[in-house]
């Protein structure tokens, strides 16, 4: 877009090219900008599922060891231990 003004002793043209390398260097600005937004709103969604993701894994493997402790308690301390949970 060219501007119908002297820019310092320059011609139209000189304003015009100025301008659009001007507007350019804003477009770069601006798009790094967005793609700064972009790549933080996804490494923190990648952060916040893989830790949901770690949580779940560690869950089910520390109740697959509570429940293979329990079963190689005796008999009665297993019962004792059903009905404390049980009445919690």
């Amino acid at each position: 877009m060219a501007v119908e003004m002297i820019y310092h002793g320059s011609s139209t043209e000189t304003f015009s090219n100025d301008f659009s390398t001007t507007i350019e260097v804003f477009d770069l600005i601006v798009h790094k900008r967005v793609r700064l937004d972009y790549l933080g709103s996804l490494s923190a969604f990648a952060k916040e599922h893989s830790n949901q993701t770690l949580a779940s894994i560690e869950e089910k493997e520390l109740l697959q060891a509570l429940r293979s402790e329990i079963q190689q308690l005796p008999a009665k301390m297993r019962e004792i231990l059903k009905c404390e949970l049980m009445s919690t």
